[in-house]
């Protein structure tokens, strides 16, 4: 089993350390979004995609908010 984190900040008030800090760790892999609209469906998302192309069965993701 991994531990694997997803971070995604859309605006400049926003901090991917701020959700790293809240989240705690420590996590085996981590990928991001920023700058990147909620409207913007999660898989058309690099970092979301490339998420989805690792995570396997068993892995614990961790994300600061289900809205991320």
């Amino acid at each position: 089993m991994h531990r694997i984190a997803y971070y995604r900040v859309s605006t400049g008030d926003q901090s991917i350390e701020a959700q790293r800090a809240a989240l705690g760790g420590p996590f085996d892999q981590e990928f991001a979004d920023e700058g990147v609209s909620g409207s913007i469906p999660a898989a058309h998302r690099k970092g979301f995609g490339d998420l989805l192309a690792k995570v396997r069965s068993g892995d614990a993701l961790h994300v600061y908010a289900v809205d991320r």
